[in-house]
This record gives structure tokens, sequence and C-alpha cells, in this order.
């Protein structure tokens, strides 16, 4: 079966709006042109889609990303991690980095086994893993929030340990976070940045300690404003000195909770869409309904769109997903073409990843035909799986906008 997606706009490579049709083959799995299509012209292998008014995007991708739909990265199961992969095409996620926690080593290492085996037998319907994001245990433990603050550590305690994860299995570790005032911090960022992406987190760091952390080779800031230092008028801290390296990509969270929507707006207009990485931080709250949850060890209470925990209700992840924060975006004014640049191609990027290594972040022949049809709200309407139709919301999108 080949589909034609007809009547709507797309992007580019340079994320330019370009007219479409855009050719998906259901057997190749990709994204054809329109040359090889028309040999299929008036055959009934030719599935005709009018999307007047709609926008063909790639396929989103989470780069940080701790569970859904009640399953978690840090049940260190083969299951798990399964069950993720298969439920986020859902929201239009076609590839995801699992998260982990600040956790035991032995949690840790068997999130890596049941990853790795994960990945061995993921069907074309599921969301490719990309490999494994380390949020901890390399961490300030007065920022750590809801994680375990007694496995933190300092960066080259761990430097054994993280030998043994490249060796065991190498190519799945892709990020892992740290705080740069940390004792041995810099060293450990000058011994690994060229194996995987060194990204701040969960840090009391200031302005220069940031910026040395950059000149040795960190190159992304985790959840921005979250769990770090925030912007003041002689204190610029984490997000100021990422802003003034061209090179550092910004992870940012946009449910509406983590960051004020005019603050989305500046980052936007600071960093640009080519530096901004839109996450979801989710845990296996997303896609659940309100109650309590764990998140490793502790205990969390979702409620209206938001997670918390203790008495003081702060914020513990997140239960939103990208197709939600693609909305939220679009209704904060964020053009489009921004919106779905720091969706897709941005995240691989910031990863040391492309387009040609995984056929990703980009709608042209070609490319995996993983992309998602939205509305001009930036609803999700269509979401094609390795060129399967694979979820078609267009009929509840349209009762709801009568309602």
């Amino acid at each position: 079966m080949i589909y034609q997606l007809i009547n709507g706009c797309s992007f580019d490579c340079s994320f330019n709006r370009c007219l479409i049709p855009i050719y998906v083959d259901s057997e190749s799995g990709k994204i054809i042109d329109e040359f090889y299509a028309k040999s299929y012209a008036g055959s009934d292998l030719i599935n005709s889609i009018d999307v007047s008014d709609c926008f063909v995007v790639p396929g989103f991708i989470d780069t940080h990303i701790h569970g859904a739909y009640n399953f978690d990265c840090s049940d260190a199961s083969i299951e798990s991690i399964s069950k993720i992969a298969s439920s986020l095409p859902t929201f239009g996620v076609s590839a995801f980095c699992p998260t982990t926690m600040t956790m035991s080593r032995e949690d840790i290492e068997s999130t890596f086994k049941s990853t790795d085996e994960a990945i061995t037998k993921s069907k074309p319907t599921d969301a490719t893993i990309l490999g494994i994001h380390l949020e901890g245990p390399f961490l300030n433990s007065k920022m750590c929030g809801v994680q375990d603050a007694s496995f933190c550590m300092n960066p080259m305690e761990g430097a054994k340990f993280i030998d043994n994860l490249l060796i065991k299995y190498p190519g799945l570790l892709l990020e892992v976070d740290l705080a740069p005032e940390l004792e041995t911090s810099l060293e450990f960022i000058s011994r690994y940045k060229n194996d995987f992406v060194i990204s701040l987190a969960h840090s009391l760091c200031n302005y220069e300690q940031a910026s040395k952390a950059f000149i040795c080779g960190a190159r992304r800031i985790t959840h921005a404003f979250n769990a770090m230092s925030g912007i003041e008028k002689r204190a610029p801290g984490i997000v100021g000195a990422a802003f003034d390296q061209d090179f550092v990509f910004c992870e940012l969270i946009c449910d509406g909770y983590h960051v004020d929507k005019t603050i989305i707006r500046m980052l936007f207009k600071a960093f640009g869409s080519k530096r901004i990485v839109v996450v979801s931080d989710s845990m296996r709250g997303s896609g659940m309904p309100d109650g309590e949850y764990m998140l490793y060890t502790s205990l969390v209470t979702t409620r209206n769109g938001r997670t918390y925990y203790g008495k003081d209700e702060r914020l513990a992840g997140s239960v939103t997903n990208l197709a939600k924060e693609c909305e939220n975006l679009i209704s904060y004014g964020i053009p489009v073409e921004q919106v779905i640049e720091s969706l897709t191609i941005t995240p691989l990027r910031s990863l040391k990843l492309s387009y040609e290594q995984t056929g990703l972040g980009l709608v042209t022949p070609g490319a995996r035909a993983s992309i998602n049809v939205i509305n001009s709200k930036g609803e999700l309407l269509l979401v094609f799986a390795n060129g399967i139709l694979l979820h078609d919301y267009r009929q509840e999108r349209e009762v709801g906008n009568e309602r």
C-alpha cells in the first residue's frame, strides 16, 4: 500500500515550508519520491488522504523520558522497556532515550541489560530506542529532588562502572548528566566527552562553573530552569552560560508547569529551535489516570496534569508527552516550523546523531516513514510508524472541536 498525502504542507531540510504530496510506502517503510509513486497511478494500491490545512512532520523524538502507561525504565525489565516503546507512537513519538533515575549500580546495569535485549525484540511499529540517557548518579545531592540522594556520587568515583558499561554495551550509552561543581566533574567531562554527550543537571553551579564545563566538552543542559539556578541580573547561571556557547543545546519541558510560557518564548528567541530540545521527562503516570505512582523508590502523585511529591508538592517529573507539548508550544505563539524542529531533528543532533544515521528527523524521499500529521493547532491527527498507519485521530479531533 502507498499512502498519498495531499493538499497539506511539510518542511524541507532547512525547515522551510514546502508543498506536498508526500508518498508513504508501507512495504519498504519509507517515504518514496513522486516519480516512483506514479508507477502505481490508477492502482488500488494507492490510498489518497486529504490533509488540507495540515502539516506532515517527522515523528517526534523524546530524549528524556522515564516512563508511560504505568511502565518505567527504572523497573529494569524487558517488559517495561518494550511496553514503553510500543506505547509511545500513541503520542507521535518515533524514537526515544530510556532515561534512568539516580539508582544503585546494580539497577542501572539491569536497565542497560533490559534495554539492550528490548532493542533486539523491537517491532516495526515500536518507537526506536536510540540509547540510554543516564540522569544520575553524578548529581548534587542538595539538588537531586525526588531522586535518591544516597546514590549520588562524584563523577570519577563511577568511572570504572562507566567503563564497564561502555565495554559491555557499546553504543548504548548516549547521554550522562552531571553537576559541574562536583569534585572531578571536569576530569570526567574531559575523559568521556567523545564517548557520550554530557549534560549539566541538578546543580548549584554558577555561570563560571558551567562555562568551564562547556569549554571542557559538555554540550547540553537538562530541563532548563529546573533543579538549577535561574537567571538573575548579575548571576546568569547555567542557562546564561549555555546561551553564550553556540554549540550547547537547551533541554526544555513545555507542559505548562515546569517553565512559564513567557520564559519559553524568551528561550526560543534566545537559543532558536536549532538549540532547543523539547522533552517530556515523563514518568509511569503518563497516559494514566490521576493517582499515586512509584518513581523508582519514591511515591509521587499525579493530579490535573502535574506530578509532585512531599508535603510541599514539589515537581517530580511530568505526565506530559511530546504531542501535548506540540499543542502547547503552538498555543504559546511559537512558529510551527520552530516547534517541529525542536521536537525532531534538534533532539537527534543534540546527541551527535543525524538523519543520515537514523533515517529520522526529516520528511524527505528515502527517510523512514515514521511521520505525523498535525493540524494548525498542533493536534495529532495521523501517526505512521515505518510506513504503517498506526493511529488515526481525525474523527476524535472533529468531535472534540465541535464541543
